[in-house]
């Protein structure tokens, strides 16, 4: 457990925010595992998200579905 207050530096941070990226872990789990309270992970996480462009959502195309055939007579 990580000692209240100790600081951690940003050379840190981005370690971990690698390390949870390429964990498959969700942030919570993430957090959970590495003893850090998660509102001080997204708060240290926000900054490097808008620098390297990262978003949690994700584009997706639409399509319509075909319609078959009527069957009724």
């Amino acid at each position: 457990m990580m000692a209240k207050g100790k600081k951690r530096t940003p050379e840190q941070w981005l370690a971990l925010f690698e390390e949870h990226q390429s964990s498959g872990l969700s942030a919570a789990e993430f957090c959970r595992r590495n003893d850090i309270h998660p509102k001080t992970f997204s708060a240290h996480k926000a900054p490097w998200n808008k620098e390297n462009k990262a978003s949690t959502f994700v584009k997706v195309e639409a399509q319509t579905a075909r319609q078959r055939p009527s069957t009724e007579s």
